[in-house]
């Protein structure tokens, strides 16, 4: 009977801990939801509103951020300025990311490619310029491959399907399933995302002017963690018609992608070049083949 009793004093005195995590996690991040960026937009998304800029002018070009733990449309910020003058830029928070509604929902990469079909046609209005990073890129050309007619061109910066895709295993599934549990579950998560936004905290001191990162949803990032959003690209690419230029950093595997594909590798780059110290070279060689 004793043990019982100090077995449920520990499972309440963790209950308490959780929600008191929970709840001033929740403050910090509407504190952070608060502070949008200039000239933010709204996109009545099905699944939720979407946030999105638009600026410069020209063709249509959309950048679509990788989607990880708590990715924004904050990662093109050092190209945007590279790209106005040629070209009307729109960058929206993905659903489930940024500024963009968190729905409660599954996420998987259908939705993802289903939503970049949607914002090309109800927000852009005509053939665009698709630049994606990470797992984007493999979102892109699914969407690509059930409405070509909507693209223009595609850069795929550092795509993931390319590679052998994982099979699911019973431990990502359940972890999954656990972190969508609404107490523990979210403590859990919200632990994790303390200490990405310590480090994102770390290395924004030197230049307070840096946007703070937002929480990604939760329910995204299980879907991400157990391969929901995972997608063989491999074959896919170089049916869709629509000119693709690939660039990899000297981690991505450049196995998988078609002759057929324009690809660079930039070694300079661990992972996602237009970031990296070969953010230059990178929008080079971008500027030169979208001249083609």
């Amino acid at each position: 009977m004793k043990k019982l009793c100090k077995l449920l004093i520990i499972v309440i005195k963790i209950t308490v801990v959780a929600a008191l995590v929970n709840h001033y996690v929740k403050i910090l991040v509407n504190a952070l939801k608060g502070q949008k960026d200039e000239g933010e937009l709204q996109y009545d998304y099905h699944f939720g509103t979407v946030s999105y800029t638009k600026k410069g002018s020209g063709p249509a070009m959309l950048l679509l951020h990788s989607p990880i733990m708590n990715a924004s449309k904050a990662e093109w910020e050092p190209l945007i300025r590279r790209l106005l003058k040629n070209y009307t830029v729109y960058v929206p928070d993905l659903p489930g990311f940024g500024h963009s509604e968190h729905p409660e929902i599954s996420y998987s990469s259908y939705l993802y490619s289903s939503f970049i079909n949607a914002f090309i046609e109800d927000v852009i209005g005509e053939k665009t310029i698709v630049m994606a990073s990470g797992k984007s890129a493999d979102f892109s050309v699914c969407a690509g491959t059930l409405k070509p007619d909507n693209f223009e061109k595609l850069i795929l910066i550092s795509p993931k399907g390319f590679s052998e895709v994982p099979e699911k295993c019973k431990i990502r599934t359940t972890m999954k399933k656990f972190i969508e549990i609404p107490l523990y579950g979210t403590f859990v998560y919200n632990m994790v995302w303390l200490c990405f936004f310590a480090r994102d905290i770390i290395c924004t001191l030197p230049n307070p002017s840096v946007p703070k990162a937002v929480q990604s949803s939760k329910f995204a990032m299980a879907a991400l963690f157990s391969g929901d959003m995972d997608l063989n690209i491999k074959d896919a690419a170089p049916k869709t018609g629509i000119p693709t230029f690939v660039a990899l950093g000297n981690t991505d595997s450049i196995g998988g992608i078609s002759a057929e594909i324009e690809a660079r590798l930039f070694c300079g780059a661990a992972g996602l070049p237009h970031l990296g110290n070969d953010a230059h070279k990178f929008m080079e060689e971008v500027k030169l083949w979208l001249k083609k």
